[in-house]
């Protein structure tokens, strides 16, 4: 939210919430105008007319929701915001484990039926190297760094 203010030249408050539940609580009742969600949290009360969806935050749109315009279309060209899910180890994991696990995950989140659970719930499988994953870890620590910086954001 905090990078979408600064892109749009507008004030809200930010209330800090412990998960989405409580937020979209909030929101169908009433005590918040407006937040940020992954689609599984928030299609099924959209279909039920109980909120209404926007825009999305990343660079395409959802298959399920093809009329909803991401925010780069919506006027706001470089904006990207996107959840991830990845798995870590500890630092000085010796480098055959983390390879036996990567190939592990690539095979299992590659497989048809884990595949089309992921699909059906809107995620995009990218299964990487784990340098790879590293190098775009470390391009979102400076994105999101320089929200933080220019924001004055503070974790709370």
């Amino acid at each position: 939210m905090e990078m979408f203010k600064s892109a749009a030249g507008f004030h809200i408050t930010h209330i800090p919430y412990r998960g989405a539940g409580p937020a979209v609580s909030d929101l169908i009742g009433g005590n918040i105008q407006a937040g940020f969600f992954v689609p599984g949290n928030v299609q099924q009360f959209a279909k039920e007319g109980r909120l209404k969806l926007l825009a999305t935050s990343g660079l395409k749109r959802f298959a399920s929701t093809p009329d909803i315009p991401t925010l780069s279309e919506s006027g706001y060209p470089d904006f990207e915001a996107t959840s991830w899910i990845g798995f870590l180890t500890t630092g000085g994991t010796p480098a055959p484990i983390i390879e036996r696990y990567n190939r592990e995950i690539v095979k299992i989140v590659r497989s048809p039926e884990i595949t089309k659970r992921l699909l059906d719930m809107e995620f995009e499988i990218v299964a990487t190297t784990p340098n790879q994953f590293r190098d775009w870890i470390g391009s979102e620590i400076k994105r999101w760094g320089k929200v933080i910086k220019d924001t004055g954001t503070k974790a709370d």
